[in-house]
Formats: C-alpha cells, sequence, structure tokens
C-alpha cells in the first residue's frame, strides 16, 4: 500500500508541472496580448492626434498669432539691425497678408488723393480723378510680387539645395513690406520730393531686412561646395527685384 501511495504522490506531482508551466505561459501569452493592445492604442492616438494635409487642423500652426507676437514680427522687420532669426522658425500665414493688403488700400488711397489735390477737380468731375482700377491693379502687383518672387527664390534654393521652406519665404517677403505702410501715406502729400525720400528710405529699412536675413541663413544652410559667388548672387538679386518693386509703386501709383 505504501508503494502505490508513493507512486499516486509522484504521478500527481508530474501533472501538477506542466500545469504550472502552463498557466506561466497563458500569463505570459496574456502579458503580451495586453502589452500589444496598449502600443497599438498608443499608435492609434499618435496617429489620430496628427491631422492630414488635407484637414484645415493642418495648418492650424500657420495661423496660430496673437497680438504680441504680430507687433513683435512687425518691429523687427522695420528694424532690420535686430535679429529675424526667432521669427523665421515660427512662420505664419495670417499677419503678412493683412500688411500686404493694408499697403494695396494705402497705395490706392494714397494715388487717389494726390490726384485730387493737384487736379483740384470739381464734384462732377470725381470721376476722372477716382480710378477703381487702380486698386485691382496694385492688389496684382503687391500680392503677385510676394507670392511668385518667394517661389521661384524657393525653386533656386532648392536647386542649389538648400532647404529653406516656402512658408518661411512667404512670411520673410509678407512682413518686408511693412516700411512701405507708412512711406505710401507720407505720399499723399502732392510733393515729389516727400514722395522720393519716403519710398528710397522704405526700400532702404525693407531690402537691409531680406538682404541680412537671407545672407545669414544661407551662410548656414547653403552647402559649403557652392562659392560664395553664388550667395552674393542671389542676395544680389532679391535687392534688385525689391528695388524694381519699389519703383512700381512710384511710377505706377505715386507718380
Amino acid at each position: 500500500m505504501s508503494t502505490i501511495s508513493d507512486a499516486h504522490v509522484e504521478s500527481e506531482a508530474l501533472v501538477a508541472v506542466p500545469i504550472d508551466g502552463q498557466q506561466d505561459v497563458e500569463d505570459q501569452s496574456t502579458t503580451g496580448l495586453t502589452t500589444g493592445v496598449s502600443k497599438t492604442t498608443a499608435s492609434t492616438t499618435s496617429n489620430a492626434a496628427a491631422p492630414s494635409f488635407y484637414h484645415l487642423s493642418y495648418y492650424q500652426f500657420l495661423f496660430d498669432l496673437d497680438t504680441n507676437m504680430f507687433i513683435e514680427r512687425v518691429s523687427l522687420s522695420c528694424a532690420p539691425l535686430k535679429p529675424w532669426s526667432d521669427v523665421i522658425n515660427t512662420p505664419d500665414l495670417y499677419g503678412w497678408f493683412w500688411i500686404a493688403t493694408t499697403l494695396i488700400f494705402s497705395i490706392s488711397v494714397a494715388g487717389h488723393f494726390t490726384s485730387y489735390l493737384l487736379s483740384q477737380a470739381d464734384p462732377d468731375d470725381l470721376a476722372q480723378v477716382f480710378d477703381m482700377r487702380k486698386v485691382t491693379t496694385a492688389g496684382g502687383v503687391v500680392y503677385g510680387y510676394i507670392s511668385v518672387i518667394p517661389f521661384v527664390l524657393w525653386l533656386v534654393l532648392k536647386w542649389y539645395e538648400t532647404p529653406l521652406p516656402l512658408v518661411d519665404l512667404l512670411c520673410l517677403y509678407g512682413y518686408s513690406l511693412t516700411p512701405f505702410v507708412p512711406a505710401t501715406v507720407v505720399c499723399s502729400i502732392p510733393s515729389s520730393f516727400l514722395t522720393y525720400l519716403s519710398l528710397s528710405f522704405a526700400f532702404a529699412v525693407s531690402s537691409t531686412h531680406l538682404f541680412r536675413h537671407l545672407w545669414k541663413v544661407l551662410q548656414l544652410t547653403m552647402p559649403r561646395h557652392h562659392t560664395q559667388s553664388v550667395l552674393i548672387s542671389i542676395t544680389t538679386c532679391v535687392v534688385v527685384l525689391h528695388f524694381g518693386f519699389s519703383c512700381a509703386l512710384k511710377f505706377l501709383f505715386l507718380n
């Protein structure tokens, strides 16, 4: 009887071992499944948090601009000796658009007001002085300049392997028009000397802003195998085109 009892106990022990092992395997499997579900859930949440480019929320950061940030960027664009690097890291597509729009209307108002003072028109002859086509023409010139030129510059920089985002260039060019807004207000005074003086000052401040920032950024980002003459050529073309824009304002609308 003792031999039978011992054999029975040993068989129970042998049976218990695989059961415990199986329980450990089941626990590990359950833990693995739980971990896998958690990782899948986190991955799904992460993907859900990042919107696709065709959703409006994808572009929300480009319009996240408060009053203090706008005033700071406007002041930096009017003071070209101060650094612009803290602004270019967070570009926006809101403030510079309204600067360009304000410039369009200030050009139109200044041009019409000067024409009215110089012609001393009668009330019945106001239609010959106030030409609303100047508003649409000014819109085409200003909006075309701050959109086409940055796009062409972006293509050129891409050709030279310089990773400067298009949004940064649009923001830079848009805010560079800030000095022209008060200059066009001064141009409403019928004086050729004041017109040339104000536009020249606005061009000097605005072009310095563009030149210094582009020169600094291109020096840091342009590959070393490109010569210094490439950098000089690009920045010189930027300044020359900006001078042409200033001349267009003078002879098309403020002459």
